[in-house]
């Protein structure tokens, strides 16, 4: 069905309805009064049952709902069919009524979203803040300042906002056609052929990576190409490798989804950011510390596998452990450490790892049968003791939450120069981990707190003087260092899962992995 446009909408607005408020105020209460929903109810008892919409008003809240589609929402979803000349008084109440809910919901949807995210990923814990739309609305409607509502109602983040610019720009990009798939590309721009060096151009043109000129080069089209592939969190090596041929064939019309499904969770946040905080991508394996609207601190991590991904989470860090233990989880423990106990029974020892519950005057359990061991009903609990090869590292910030992940050091730093940094198995590993921690403790990265790793293994847990909040979160379309938008692999699918949830098919719930971290 054809929607109608905002400017035909917006042309009802001169037209009055023959019934007067007085009339149609009884209407409404009869109408409400017999309505299930209570926040209808809340509205109109603060109003006492008056009609909400006069024209001027009538036509802000309309044309909101005609843009639905600019907040990545579906304007089909706020639909009204409205008649302004209601041939009855009923009909005028049951108008005001159908304005008033459309609206009510149009602004939970885009304040808090469409989904809760436990709706979507069963790995998720993003409490959502408490919102009811109805007293602000009534105040807006009483103080003539509905524009106002309406425009705070999306989230105020500036990340926000360039998403719905990124938004637009690829609908643009979508209504001008399908890109044409590139045929199968290998080797470096010197190594293609004409034909596919045009080819690529005009893909790279399209997506405003390649100048449209006729005198480019082969140099300038490789260096097009390396921004392309930077842009894409791929390694810019000017190369059309698997992963930068699959990132050049995906249509503008996908990018839409994913730039929707982007703008969706960021509805899941404070709908304000806070002061300072901990910002982890883990689609990007990137963290930041951000204070005052500004990036403090910047490092790489390592996040999960596709396995056993990262979940989505806000927590607080209250402490910060020296030299803590590891804990390994049952699963970990059964799984992935007994098969190596079987073929060597040392395996404990020299990993620095005991049994808390083993035999007595043997903390390896060197005097065990690790054959006969079943993993269904492994019966020991596996601790890791402070140290060099502690997978904790030395540094361990703590923020409990229900799915026991943690921010922390590692002895596998090598891994940080990895361009894909997904090896954990749910926690997250810091490269820059004692910058986070001296800014954690004492509110400056860069701050002398190496007193606090002094050499030894004693565990010592260092209270915050202000707890710090942390969101592990996962942006697969942001705004990326040059100002331009950024996309990254939708690497534990859940761009996916929540593109097929808010398309109403249905989803499956992910189930939460057990970390490695656990305490």
């Amino acid at each position: 069905m054809k929607l109608p446009s905002a400017v035909f909408l917006l042309s009802l607005i001169a037209c009055v309805s023959a019934a007067s408020a007085t009339e149609i105020a009884p209407a409404i209460r009869d109408q409400v009064e017999h309505n299930d929903s209570a926040e209808l109810r809340e509205f109109y008892v603060a109003r006492d049952f008056a009609p909400a919409w006069a024209d001027r008003e009538r036509g802000i809240a309309i044309t909101a709902l005609a843009q639905a589609d600019k907040e990545g929402l579906n304007p089909s979803d706020y639909h009204i069919a409205y008649n302004p000349r209601p041939s009855t008084v009923d009909a005028a109440a049951r108008q005001d009524i159908a304005l008033t809910a459309t609206l009510l919901r149009y602004a939970r949807d885009l304040h808090n979203g469409r989904l809760l995210p436990g709706a979507v990923y069963g790995d998720a814990d993003l409490p959502a803040p408490p919102f009811n739309p109805v007293p602000a609305l009534v105040t807006a409607l009483q103080t003539g300042t509905l524009a106002a509502f309406v425009a705070a109602l999306p989230p105020q983040y500036a990340d926000y906002a360039f998403l719905r610019q990124a938004l637009s720009r690829y609908r643009s990009l979508a209504a001008q056609g399908a890109v044409v798939p590139l045929a199968a590309m290998k080797g470096s721009v010197a190594d293609l052929t004409p034909a596919e060096q045009h080819a690529l151009r005009q893909r790279l043109e399209w997506e405003g990576f390649a100048g449209n000129s006729a005198e480019s080069t082969t140099g300038s089209l490789a260096i097009a190409l390396k921004a392309f592939q930077t842009s894409n969190g791929l390694v810019p090596d000017g190369k059309l490798g698997p992963k930068t041929m699959q990132a050049l064939n995906i249509s503008a019309a996908y990018r839409v989804q994913q730039i929707e499904a982007n703008m969706e969770r960021w509805r899941w946040l404070p709908h304000q950011p806070e002061d300072r905080y901990i910002a982890v991508n883990t689609a990007d394996t990137t963290l930041t510390v951000v204070e005052g609207g500004k990036v403090v601190l910047a490092s790489r991590v390592v996040t999960g596998k596709p396995k056993t991904p990262t979940p989505l989470l806000s927590a607080t860090v209250t402490a910060v452990t020296v030299n803590p233990p590891w804990n390994v989880p049952y699963s970990i423990a059964a799984g992935e450490i007994l098969p190596k106990l079987r073929r060597d029974p040392t395996y404990l020892t020299r990993q620095n790892m005991i049994l808390q519950n083993g035999p007595p005057n043997d903390p390896h359990g060197l005097t065990v049968d690790w054959q006969h061991i079943s993993a269904s009903s492994f019966p020991f609990r596996i601790q890791q003791v402070p140290g060099e090869k502690n997978a904790l590292g030395r540094l361990k910030l703590e923020m409990p939450n229900r799915l026991q992940v943690y921010l922390h050091d590692t002895p596998a730093k090598a891994l940080f120069s990895q361009p894909e940094r997904f090896f954990s198995h749910g926690c997250i590993r810091v490269q820059k981990v004692t910058a986070l921690a001296q800014y954690a403790l004492t509110g400056d990265p860069a701050s002398d707190v190496a007193r606090l790793i002094q050499p030894g293994s004693d565990t010592r847990r260092l209270p915050l003087e202000k707890p710090l909040k942390v969101y592990v979160l996962y942006w697969t379309a942001f705004r990326g260092e040059d100002g331009a938008v950024a996309f990254r692999n939708d690497v534990y699918g859940r761009d996916a899962q929540l593109i097929a949830a808010l398309s109403n098919k249905r989803i499956t719930l992910s189930k939460p992995s057990q970390t490695e971290c656990s305490a």
